[in-house]
């Protein structure tokens, strides 16, 4: 019985891995400090990201501006042709039309030459659709100007 008690007392003192767990410890520690730094690497690149993407957004609704200001160009004509009377003849009224679609396509010459090359390739797709709009555009005053001159020939008649 006596050296049974002893025996149990130098396997306690093997079993306690004490110096062991101490010495892993500080290992656990530097691998955390060694990823916080990679962190803050990886910070500025994402930031990066962002600031790209502010700057293409700033030029996507430059663009959505253009096309909204041309729309409108469009609609105050076909107002200033509703308003205009029906006394007056036609061959003035093709005259006005023909000087006001020329300003409209200086003014676009002029806003592709101040642009980069790269938006120059964006613009000219915009110009083409710009275009095909006026001729729709004629083709409508032209109708209405045909109704006119059917009317005018209606009263002669009378």
């Amino acid at each position: 019985m006596y050296i049974y008690k002893e025996q149990s007392l130098s396997t306690r003192t093997e079993e306690q891995p004490l110096s062991t767990r101490t010495e892993e410890q500080p290992l656990s520690t530097r691998t955390e400090e060694q990823s916080l730094s990679t962190r803050t690497e990886e910070q500025p690149l994402s930031s990066r990201i962002e600031e790209q993407s502010l700057s293409t957004r700033t030029e996507d609704q430059s663009l959505r501006t253009r096309t909204e200001e041309q729309s409108l160009s469009t609609g105050t004509e076909e107002q200033s042709l509703s308003t205009r009377p029906e006394e007056q003849p036609l061959s003035t009224r093709t005259e006005d039309q023909s000087l006001s679609t020329r300003t409209e396509e200086q003014s676009l010459s002029t806003s592709t030459e101040e642009q980069s090359l790269s938006t120059r390739t964006e613009q000219q797709s915009l110009s083409t659709r710009t275009e095909e709009q006026s001729l729709s555009t004629r083709t409508e005053e032209q109708s209405l100007s045909t109704g006119t001159e059917e009317q005018s020939l209606s009263t002669r008649t009378e």
